[in-house]
């Protein structure tokens, strides 16, 4: 099992609707009990890969922001990607230390986007696509 099984078992949790089993979600794995994310106030991205990935046994970051992950596992080709694999965004609109980490779901390179699955994208749990051009890096960890 990886990171992006345990996503797929939570797909279509909102940040309101379902904030409470998400802070509680968020709070037993993602930070070794010592932060609290109320995803409502809190970007929670980068959260939930540590809540998924320490689920099935990684170390994840521990931390909050996405770019934490940029030197997680082992850095991977987009040519040799695969499902389940990080994807580290930046946009041109964020500040260094920001962006957005999510799990590999399909590239459509028709289009020049990637699908993805996480959480914090429109406030749930869901798959989103975005555009290639935006990626940082993409990790795996082994």
């Amino acid at each position: 099992m990886i990171g992006i099984d345990i996503a797929k078992q939570y797909i279509g949790l909102e940040e309101v609707k379902d904030g409470q089993e998400i802070t509680y979600l968020l709070s037993t794995m993602a930070h070794n009990k010592d932060i609290v994310v109320v995803p409502s106030v809190t970007s929670w991205c980068a959260a939930w890969i540590n809540f998924c990935e320490r689920s099935v046994g990684n170390p994840g970051t521990g931390l909050l922001n996405a770019q934490s992950f940029n030197n997680y596992g082992t850095e991977i080709n987009p040519d040799d990607s695969q499902e389940g694999d990080i994807i580290v965004f930046h946009f041109p609109s964020d500040s260094e230390w920001q962006g957005h980490v999510t799990y590999l779901h399909k590239w459509d390179d028709e289009n020049n986007m990637v699908e993805c699955l996480g959480g914090n994208q429109q406030n749930s749990v869901k798959y989103s696509a975005y555009n290639q051009d935006h990626i940082r890096h993409i990790r795996r960890f082994k």
